[in-house]
């Protein structure tokens, strides 16, 4: 074909290709693109954080978001390492969302667990979840004895928290399945949960409501078909008597109560029983009745043990070794742990009973001042106890001057006693008044232990013998206590205008003597003389009528010494009682310590910091921990003018207080807990 002809054929295809396209726009001319869309879905940002029930981030847990509930396939998002998720867009309106994580468990079902939002045009929401850690329960489900196999399981929870907050009570359905040996085990929330399941023509069984906590693990569940259980009863009886009596049980199978005897072989079976509570009360002949809940539970043998005590109070009497009753006697009643000691009556007798201590695990043992103790003896319940004292001890010997001669009349006192690990028996103790002119005692029956005795006399000063040991029936003969011829105090006693004062009492209080305080009056010369002062300090009181009762302390002497003191009497004004030198505090003994009981109003005691429950721990560096109140009484009083040091303990702390002594002046009724110092 020559290049001519081609030319013209090319020419005639554009001219028809032309003709064409101006055919196509004459019938429907090609659209124009529009510079702005016609319209525009809203878009917006949705954020938040996973976290535990701790409230720690959860990093790598997969957040789901649906635009309808649970329809289609939801946007996704992860949580980075600090919890953070993001939906960079999504369409306005309300989106439903859940989580997961490896670990954790979104509680509920799917449908009500999902938490909703609203999307809102051109707003960036925040929504929190928080995952829990889900709770593990393992059991199996029984017809008596028999595993049951197939069964499912189904969970019904409350009080549960979801992703979002809390939640209605809902039930989960078929969350386990029972193997050939009746076990399962599921997940659940870590709320409220029972187990239910249910067995063609036997029924449904449900388990009792489990707290369940995160990451709890509740196992040995059992759930059983057989609704039938046996209660079993087993008595024993400390003493080991003979047993009558029977047993009141009330519960689901006997819901008006029934009673049942007591065999011989002290056990009881009760089978058929429907599960459930029952109350029930062991009563015995001479027992006290005892009461007990059982939980009986299907398929079970519950196995209930009581132990019956004897009815009735411990009593007794004590006895001396010739079989006469001992009223001044006291009982000591031990049990594990614990001890009370109790009084005996002007018969001997005693009865003692306390609701939690069994009479029959109880022992007892009798003392008294003047006896053997009695060996320890079990209690024997419902019956009389005699507990028989063996024979006291005596200690034997002479009081003698300072010359050797005898001392008559003289006191000789028991003032310490240490009788070991032996039972006791708190009073007063012994004393003996020597009348013969020999000064010969005989001190007893005593208790045997080791004893500390004093000899006192009104002409002599006192003397001690320690470490003295009294055996069960046997003298301890030749103790001589030797007494020192004291100190003599004179003087005169006047009046503030110097006249002397006749027929004025003059008293030597003596802290602890038994012997009372020693007297003498006053001459027409207003002299007066006082022999045979006992060693140590004392306090001397002056009365008479019309005056001011005075007392003047921390007088001291020492043996074959004379002490002068002359003592001024002024006329009593009204009101007043009578005037001390001292410090102006009222003590009162608690127990081994003696505390402030109260402050005279304007005393050298009231301005000086003491206060009212402060604890004297010492005086003048002395402690008193071993002394009497009167001997504390006695240290504490003095001259006017001189001072003393106490050691106090107040609020768990220590301190020292520095009083100046002076006379102080008691006006109204005195304190009855002890003198004023």
């Amino acid at each position: 074909m020559s290049k001519r002809v081609v030319q013209s054929l090319l020419a005639v295809l554009v001219v028809a290709g032309l003709a064409l396209m101006w055919r196509a726009w004459s019938v429907d001319p090609p659209p124009q693109t529009p510079t702005q869309p016609v319209s525009e879905q809203a878009q917006a940002a949705l954020s938040g954080k996973v976290s535990g029930p701790d409230g720690r981030a959860i990093g790598g847990a997969t957040v789901l978001a649906w635009r309808n509930l649970r329809q289609g396939e939801p946007a996704t998002a992860t949580s980075d390492k600090q919890g953070i998720y993001v939906f960079e867009t999504l369409e306005e309106g309300t989106w439903w969302l859940d989580a997961e994580a490896q670990g954790y468990i979104s509680p509920g079902p799917e449908r009500m667990r999902a938490v909703s939002v609203e999307i809102d045009d051109e707003v960036s929401l925040e929504a929190d979840l928080q995952l829990r850690k889900p709770a593990t329960i393992t059991g199996r489900v029984v017809h008596g004895m028999e595993p049951m196999e197939g069964l499912s399981v189904d969970v019904r929870q409350r009080r549960c928290e979801g992703v979002g907050g809390p939640l209605d009570n809902f039930t989960l359905r078929r969350v386990a399945v029972t193997d050939e040996k009746g076990r399962f085990e599921l997940q659940v929330a870590p709320c409220g949960a029972v187990l239910q399941v249910e067995a063609r023509s036997l029924g449904v069984q449900r388990s009792a409501l489990m707290e369940l906590s995160d990451g709890a693990r509740r196992t040995g569940v059992e759930l059983n078909f057989d609704s039938r259980g046996i209660l079993k009863v087993e008595l024993s009886a400390m003493d080991q008597g003979r047993l009558r009596g029977s047993i009141f049980i009330k519960g689901p199978s006997f819901p008006d109560g029934k009673r049942l005897p007591i065999d011989a072989q002290r056990s009881l079976s009760i089978d058929n029983l429907v599960a459930g509570k029952y109350q029930a009360e062991v009563t015995a002949r001479s027992y006290v009745a005892i009461g007990f809940i059982a939980q009986v539970q299907a398929g079970v043998t519950t196995t209930q043990r009581v132990q019956l005590r004897r009815d009735g109070p411990l009593r007794g009497r004590v006895l001396d070794p010739d079989g006469k009753a001992v009223p001044k006697a006291k009982v000591t009643v031990r049990w594990g742990a614990g001890q009370a000691r109790i009084s005996v009556d002007s018969r001997g007798a005693f009865t003692w009973s306390r609701p939690d201590v069994p009479v029959e695990v109880v022992q007892v043992a009798a003392a008294s001042p003047r006896h053997q103790p009695s060996e320890w003896t079990k209690a024997q319940p419902g019956q009389e106890m005699l507990l028989q004292l063996g024979p006291g001890g005596f200690l034997r010997g002479n009081v003698l001057s300072a010359d050797g001669q005898g001392v008559s009349p003289a006191m000789v006192q028991v003032v310490e006693v240490d009788v070991g690990a032996a039972p006791t028996a708190p009073g007063a103790l012994p004393l003996f008044l020597v009348k013969e002119k020999s000064g010969a005692f005989r001190l007893g029956p005593l208790q045997p232990g080791r004893y500390r005795i004093r000899g006192e006399s009104q002409r002599h000063s006192s003397a001690d013998l320690t470490d003295l040991v009294v055996s069960a029936g046997q003298n301890s003969d030749g103790h001589e206590l030797t007494l020192g011829n004291g100190c003599q105090v004179t003087g005169d006693i006047r009046s503030t205008s110097g006249k002397p004062l006749r027929g004025a009492v003059i008293h030597l209080l003596v802290p602890g003597s038994k012997m009372g305080p020693r007297r003498t009056m006053s001459r027409a010369d207003g002299g007066y003389q006082l022999e045979g002062v006992p060693v140590g300090r004392f306090t001397l009181r002056v009365s008479k009528r019309g005056f001011l009762t005075s007392m003047t302390s921390g007088v001291e002497c020492d043996n074959n010494q004379q002490v002068l003191r002359t003592l001024e009497l002024r006329p009593a004004r009204s009101g007043e009682k009578f005037a001390f030198q001292g410090i102006g505090a009222t003590l009162a003994q608690r127990g081994d310590s003696v505390i402030i009981r109260a402050l005279v109003p304007e005393s050298p005691a009231a301005g000086s910091g003491l206060r009212i429950g402060d604890r004297i721990m010492g005086v003048d560096g002395q402690p008193i921990s071993s002394r009497s109140l009167s001997r504390v009484i006695e240290m504490i009083r003095g001259e006017p003018g001189t001072s003393v040091e106490l050691s106090i303990e107040r609020d768990g702390g220590q301190t020292t207080i520095v009083i100046n002594r002076g006379e102080v002046v008691m006006k109204g009724r005195a304190s009855k807990a002890s003198p004023p110092r």
